[in-house]
C-alpha cells in the first residue's frame, strides 16, 4: 500500500510538471520546482516502503509519522472543495497504520 502512495504520488507530480507548461500557468518555475520536490518524496516513500517490506525497524517510525501527517492534510484538502483526492488520501494512509497494525510492526521493540 505505501509503494501505491508513492507511485500515485510520482503520477500526481508528473500531472503537475505537465500543467506547468500550460499557458495560463502564472508561476511556470514554482511548479515545476514543487513536482521535483514531489518526485524526491515519492522515491524516499518507495524506499520506506522497502524498508516496512523487508520489515526493517528503522522504516516504522517514518512511515507512522508520515501516515500521520497525510490525515490532516486530507481533511484540508477535503475542507477545500476537493473530496475524492482528500478520501483517497485519508483511507491510503488509514489502511497503511491498519497494516502496519495488524502486522505487528507498530509495537515491535527496536
Amino acid at each position: 500500500m505505501l509503494a501505491l502512495q508513492a507511485v500515485l504520488l510520482a503520477a500526481a507530480c508528473v500531472l503537475l510538471a505537465i500543467s506547468g507548461f500550460r499557458p495560463e500557468t502564472v508561476d511556470r518555475a514554482g511548479a515545476e520546482i514543487l513536482a521535483l520536490i514531489g518526485l524526491a518524496s515519492a522515491a524516499a516513500v518507495l524506499w520506506l516502503a522497502r524498508g516496512v517490506a523487508a520489515e526493517a525497524s528503522w522504516a516504522r517510525g517514518p512511515v507512522l509519522v508520515l501516515e500521520l501527517i497525510c490525515l490532516p492534510i486530507a481533511y484540508t484538502v477535503v475542507t477545500q472543495g476537493h473530496v475524492l483526492p482528500g478520501v483517497g488520501l485519508a483511507v491510503s494512509a488509514l489502511a497503511v497504520l491498519a497494516l502496519m497494525g495488524l502486522a505487528g510492526q507498530l509495537t515491535r521493540g527496536a
